[in-house]
């Protein structure tokens, strides 16, 4: 869940260009791992979902990439 505190998903194409080419390098490295950067969560008291306090933009982008992945495997 994203608190309403967070700023709304602000990302432009020029910001996640970077990260696809960034993913495509890792992809296309020997490397076993790469720093993605932080993302910090904290449990909602009460219930088993998690607040995403830092790392929404990444998060929202990464998502939004695995969905246009999946509905082009489907096409």
């Amino acid at each position: 869940m994203i608190p309403l505190y967070q700023r709304n998903y602000e990302w432009k194409e020029e910001n996640s260009e970077q990260l696809f080419q960034d993913l495509m390098k890792l992809h296309n490295s020997d490397r076993k791992s790469n720093f993605f950067g932080s993302i910090v969560s904290s449990i909602q008291t009460g219930t088993e979902d998690r607040l995403i306090i830092d790392g929404q933009q990444r998060i929202t982008t990464v998502s939004l990439l695995l969905i246009a992945m999946v509905n082009a495997k489907k096409d």
